[in-house]
């Protein structure tokens, strides 16, 4: 992984110094090396972490054997070996030169869907003199652009375009609604009105001061011939064979989970791997001796780490920094902690990432289905009522009703609620929307958020899954954190051809009963027992509740008395939140929201 930067200035002279300073606020991404490259008008910049040809050859910005391009590069292409093949010749063994050679043959546009990785990349054209942007297809890499009065800057994350004068970093408004509903902000919006993110999938294009696109070069596959577990087992196979290909020492994290296992034990099929994982003191959040066992039966080399409530504190002051935007899936605070313990013993990690969106294991995916199966006859003025009911019970008893019904569920008040919220649905869509809601309170009356990933299709959760919240969350989780550690992961399950075939899969290998991801828990089965993996899903979850209820509550009680700066906030609906322990995480994204506001010194 890198960090990428350009402008381009219709006037014709680049801004060098502008440039040199965006390129040096992402040295986390690349500490490696740097380079920058200018031709009249552009200028690309870049950081280097050598994963592959170490030597000289592999940096960056690179030209092609043309000059025709010129390419600044982000990612991996995990089947450049195989696309050597008729080009050439070449001076080193980086899959950056192979792209090189691909747009002198093929051009921009036509390169794209040959690639098979994860990859933020520009390339300017010499001779027309334009600059072209893109992004992999599920959006594993990060690439965010602004239009500016004379051209357009680039960058991987915000942090570095605020290093050019010329970006309008005006807050914009719905976009942080969102966040609020959410707990991070859905592509391609951000949190400034003059900056977009590049939507996964999609390239842009800018000539003589016009901008063309976002033009997809790739969607979610619908229809074709079912596939089969065999076929499953091939390409992932495959795919983890190809992302193990790295002149740097790698490993894998592990928690135990039935994704990170399967991917573990892919591996563990190649040669010897080292695991990493992480433990909680709390008890109940604590899936590491489940890690360890799989660890043992794998017999990788397994290394843990134990993350107490003052590592979180530590850490916390960190993550608007990290993160850049407002961003609250609270499973950030671990990620970022396993990263950092990862990157002491290794420079690339393979994760399990995106086995529940691709494969169908989240349990909205089992239960949602038979939920608005059995909701959808009943006239909706009854169940809005039962829903009032729901919302007037005190959080004890909301929590010990769940509880009876559903023992041992994690934050049952806040689950209560939850469906509560459910049951006011006038449409399947509109289920998942609500589901997917942080919480109950709206924080910024008056403010609308703007439209939502749009769906449909008998997969459709599935599909809303994978175009808004993996992107959006999961991924942006994962590479900030990652990305500060100077930490490379790579998620299988992610490579488009994995995605493809497992979108051919026949409802029955998705879901079944009460259990999803039925392809992956079949593949681990041949190769962990059972006992091992077949448990309740938990997720990557911390003690949020109770870090908030003792060692954080000063810090939150501190961000809490800053509400009252931005007229935009309600107070009173935040006094509220903070008094509310069944919606711990919406409390948590207003706290990454304030946190950020003051780092970032916004009105």
């Amino acid at each position: 992984m890198c960090g990428i930067t350009g402008l381009v200035d219709a006037r014709g002279t680049a801004d060098r110094a502008v440039l040199e300073a965006m390129t040096g606020m992402l040295l986390h991404r690349g500490p490696d090396s740097g380079g920058l490259w200018c031709d009249r008008e552009v200028g690309l910049g870049h950081r280097r972490l050598a994963i592959l040809d170490l030597s000289p050859t592999g940096a960056q910005p690179m030209i092609s054997p043309s000059g025709r391009w010129a390419v600044t590069f982000n990612g991996e292409i995990y089947n450049h070996p195989d696309l050597r093949g008729g080009l050439g010749p070449f001076r080193g063994t980086s899959d950056t030169e192979v792209l090189l050679h691909l747009l002198d043959r093929h051009g921009f546009v036509d390169t794209l869907p040959r690639l098979a990785g994860m990859f933020a990349l520009a390339a300017w054209n010499t001779e027309e003199r334009s600059l072209w942007l893109a992004r992999d297809r599920m959006g594993e890499k990060p690439l965010y652009w602004a239009p500016t009065s004379h051209g357009l800057a680039f960058a991987s994350e915000p942090k570095a375009l605020r290093k050019n004068p010329a970006v309008d970093f005006q807050l914009h408004l719905p976009a942080l609604k969102a966040f609020l509903n959410l707990g991070y902000i859905p592509s391609p919006n951000t949190a400034w009105i003059g900056v977009h993110q590049l939507r996964p999938g999609h390239w842009i294009r800018w000539k003589n001061g016009v901008i063309s696109g976002p033009a997809a070069y790739w969607a979610l596959p619908e229809g074709g011939a079912p596939s089969c577990l065999a076929e499953v087992e091939a390409v992932l196979t495959l795919c983890v064979r190809q992302q193990m290909n790295a002149d740097v020492p790698l490993g894998a994290f592990l928690s135990g989970g039935v994704d990170s296992s399967l991917i573990t034990a892919l591996m563990a099929e190649q040669r010897k791997v080292r695991s990493f994982s992480i433990a909680f003191s709390e008890s109940g959040y604590n899936e590491a001796p489940l890690a360890r066992k799989v660890a043992e039966r794998l017999g990788t080399d397994h290394t843990e780490l134990l993350v107490t409530a003052r590592d979180a504190l530590d850490l916390v002051p960190r993550i608007p920094e990290i993160w850049d935007e407002p961003f609250a899936d609270s499973s950030q605070i671990p990620t970022a902690l396993l990263a950092r313990l990862t990157r002491r013993h290794v420079t690339v990690a393979l994760s399990g990432d995106g086995g529940d969106e691709v494969f169908a294991g989240y349990n909205r995916h089992v239960a949602a289905p038979r939920v608005w199966g059995r909701m959808s006859g009943v006239p909706l003025p009854l169940r809005a009522g039962i829903s009032a009911l729901m919302d007037a019970m005190p959080d004890f008893l909301a929590g010990a009703a769940l509880s009876l019904v559903r023992p041992g569920t994690p934050q049952p008040e806040e689950k209560f609620r939850k469906l509560a919220r459910s049951l006011r649905a006038r449409s399947f869509l509109d289920l998942y929307r609500s589901i997917t809601l942080l919480g109950k309170y709206d924080l910024m009356p008056g403010v609308e958020a703007p439209p939502r990933f749009h769906a449909d299709g008998a997969d459709i959760l599935q599909r809303l899954d994978l175009g808004e919240y993996l992107p959006g969350d999961i991924l942006v989780k994962v590479d900030r954190a990652a990305m500060a550690a100077s930490l490379e992961t790579r998620a299988p399950f992610l490579d488009h051809r994995v995605v493809e075939v497992a979108m051919r899969l026949p409802h029955h290998l998705r879901v079944s009963g009460s259990k999803g991801k039925v392809a992956l828990r079949a593949l681990l089965a041949k190769r962990l027992p059972e006992e091992l993996f077949d448990r309740p899903k938990t997720g990557f979850a911390v003690p949020l509740c109770a870090w908030l209820r003792g060692p954080l509550r000063d810090w939150a009680g501190d961000l809490l008395g800053t509400v009252g700066n931005h007229s935009w906030l309600d107070a009173k609906e935040a006094g509220r939140l903070w008094r509310d322990t069944s919606q711990v995480h919406q409390l948590w994204a207003l706290l990454m929201l304030l946190a950020w506001l003051r780092k970032s010194d916004s009105p």
